[in-house]
C-alpha cells in the first residue's frame, strides 16, 4: 500500500519482471503477468480497518479537516480492500519502510486519527502503530524499517512502552550513515525493527545491535554479521540501549543496581543548584552542549 500512484505501478512492474526472470519461459508471450490485486494505492493512515464499531483506530473527516482535502488523502479502508484478512483478524506478516515525515507537514491535508504521532510528531510512528493493530494477534510479524530516534528519542517514549504492551519478543539493528549508510541516497540513521505480536501474560524479551559503522565493501554480508545481544534490564518506555556484546550490558546491570533508581546528577548534588547544561538531543558529528540559553 503506497500513496504514489507511480510506486504502486512500478512495484506491480518488478514484481512481474522478477518473476518473467525466474518463470522459464523462452518466450514472453507464454507469461502470464502478475494479478495487482495485492498492490493498492492510498494512505495507509487515513481510513477504518474494521467495518463496524468506533475505536481507536477509526479515521474520518472531522470539524478541523475540510471533506474535500479528507478525499484528497486518498482514504484506504483496510476492511473494503482486504475483507478477508481483516476478518480473520489481521495479517500474519506486515514489512515495510514507513515516511520519515514529521506530522505538522501533513496535519493540514489529513488527520491521521488515534495515534501517538501527535505527541511522537512524526509519521513513522503511526505506521508502526496501524501495523500493531492490523497485525494478527499471537502469530503476527511486523518488520519495518525507521528512524534510529525509535530507540532513544524522549518524545517515541510512548511509542516504546506501546510495542513492549503489543510484542512478546523484538529486535533492533541499528545503522550509522558514515562512513556508508543502508540508503544511499537517504541521509538517515535508521533502525530495522523486527517484532513478534505477543502471547497471554507474555513479558516482552528486547534484543539489540550495536550502532553499525561499516564501508561499502561490507554491504553484501552486512546482515549476515548481525549480533544481538539480549537486554535483560526492563526498559519499557525508557531509551533501548545499542550494546555490541553481553558484557555492556552486564556493566548497564551493574550501574542500574548501584544507582537504586537515581539519577547521575543526583550523584554529584544532592539539592537542586543555580547551574544547567542544554545539550542537543539529535546529533550529526557532535553533540552540542553549552551552559547558556542558546540562540
Amino acid at each position: 500500500v503506497d500513496l504514489m500512484h507511480a510506486a504502486v505501478n512500478i512495484c506491480q512492474l518488478c514484481l512481474s519482471l522478477a518473476l518473467l526472470a525466474t518463470s522459464g519461459c523462452s518466450k514472453t508471450r507464454n507469461y502470464t503477468p502478475v494479478p495487482p490485486s495485492n498492490i493498492r494505492a492510498g494512505n495507509a493512515l487515513v481510513g477504518n480497518i474494521q467495518r463496524h464499531a468506533y475505536s481507536s483506530h477509526h479515521c474520518t473527516s472531522d470539524n478541523t479537516i475540510p471533506h474535500t482535502s479528507y478525499q484528497l488523502a486518498q482514504p484506504f479502508h483496510w476492511y473494503k480492500e482486504f475483507p478477508v484478512l481483516t476478518e480473520r483478524g489481521g495479517f500474519d506478516v506486515i514489512i515495510g519502510n514507513p515516511p520519515y515525515l514529521e506530522y505538522s507537514q501533513v496535519r493540514q491535508s489529513y488527520a491521521a486519527c488515534g495515534y501517538e504521532e501527535k505527541s511522537c510528531g512524526n509519521l513513522y510512528a503511526a505506521v508502526i502503530e496501524r501495523s500493531l493493530a492490523l497485525c494478527r494477534t499471537e502469530q503476527g510479524y511486523l518488520g519495518l524499517i525507521v528512524p534510529i530516534s525509535i530507540c532513544s528519542g524522549e518524545r517515541f517514549a510512548s511509542l516504546r512502552k506501546t510495542l513492549f504492551q503489543t510484542t512478546s519478543a523484538l529486535w533492533f539493528a541499528n545503522f550509522e550513515i558514515f562512513p556508508c549508510r543502508l540508503f544511499e541516497n537517504a541521509f538517515q540513521r535508521v533502525s530495522i525493527v523486527l517484532a513478534a505480536r505477543h502471547q497471554p501474560g507474555e513479558m516482552a524479551t528486547l534484543h539489540v545491535t550495536k550502532t553499525h559503522r561499516w564501508f561499502a565493501q561490507e554491504r553484501s554480508h552486512l546482515l549476515q554479521c548481525l549480533i544481538y545481544t539480549k537486554v535483560e534490564h526492563n526498559t519499557q518506555s525508557q531509551a533501548f540501549p545499542k550494546f555490541a556484546s553481553l558484557h555492556q550490558e552486564r556493566i548497564i546491570q551493574k550501574m542500574l543496581h548501584k544507582a537504586d533508581g537515581m539519577k547521575i546528577a543526583t550523584f554529584l548534588h544532592a539539592h537542586k543548584t543555580r547551574h544547567f547544561v542544554y545539550y542537543q538531543e539529535a546529533t550529526n558529528y557532535w553533540t552540542k552542549a553549552v551552559c547558556c540559553i542558546p540562540y
